[in-house]
């Protein structure tokens, strides 16, 4: 990865280049020392997504990083950041088809999952220091049987090779030219509805990684962050990130 180009483009902003390391996340909160930033790795050997799953990825084929923030900010919108990270994301991956959002923080192309993101926050100097890990199938072309339905990828979309610096250039670039949105929610959440596509639909999902499959209809994405769902039986729930997931 030509990570010179990639520094040239990003100004005051710290970067880390690693050839390997378990988790860019892990790495992030132990050894970056900067306000921003970003901990770019060709391989991640044990990466991971939300609920403890496990984010596959293929060394110099797919993009594995983690971008960190520090930000005053109130802790009750911490969760904005999230929506935010997607949606930039979701912005960027529009040239290569037709994107959209999974609540919390998927993002899908052609209904299949393309991009993951983990964010976890600690106490700094005051602020909110963010760690949001970022996993995008670019080039990869072979995905594990268990998730071969579910998957895609940047080439597999496109039929072509993707030029992985620019890219990531790109999401690094948009992230931090438009950080200040995250102090107005109701605008990101907004934006983030608009590529939300199953507000009206029927979904299944699991609490809590539960066997059990249960299902709902999708009511809308609320200002706190969760989703609103309307079970079977009538009874309206909100569940937040860390407590479903979604069967698709």
């Amino acid at each position: 990865m030509d990570i010179k180009k990639i520094k040239e483009n990003l100004q005051e902003a710290e970067v880390i280049y690693l050839d390997s390391v378990d988790s860019t996340n892990r790495y992030a909160k132990e050894n970056f020392s900067g306000s921003e930033g970003a901990v770019i790795s060709d391989e991640q050997t044990k990466g991971r997504g939300r609920l403890s799953h496990r984010w596959e990825s293929k060394a110099g084929k797919d993009l594995t990083f983690t971008i960190v923030k520090e930000i005053s900010m109130d802790i009750r919108d911490a969760f904005i950041m999230n929506f935010y990270t997607s949606l930039i994301i979701c912005r960027v991956l529009k040239k290569f088809g037709d994107t959209q959002l999974k609540w919390p923080n998927d993002i899908l192309i052609g209904g299949k999952k393309v991009s993951g993101i983990l964010t976890e926050t600690e106490s700094k100097n005051g602020n909110i220091r963010f760690y949001i890990g970022i996993g995008i199938n670019v080039n990869s072309t072979y995905f594990a049987d268990e998730i071969n339905d579910k998957a895609t990828s940047l080439k597999k979309v496109t039929g072509s090779d993707i030029d992985i610096e620019n890219l990531l250039t790109d999401i690094l670039k948009d992230f931090f030219n438009g950080i200040e949105m995250v102090y107005d929610v109701k605008k990101v959440l907004t934006e983030w509805k608009k590529d939300f596509n199953m507000i009206n639909k029927e979904v299944s999902f699991r609490v809590n990684d539960a066997q059990e499959a249960h299902h709902a209809r999708v009511l809308d994405v609320m200002n706190d962050g969760s989703i609103l769902l309307e079970m079977l039986n009538g009874e309206k729930l909100k569940f937040y990130s860390g407590e479903i997931s979604f069967i698709y």
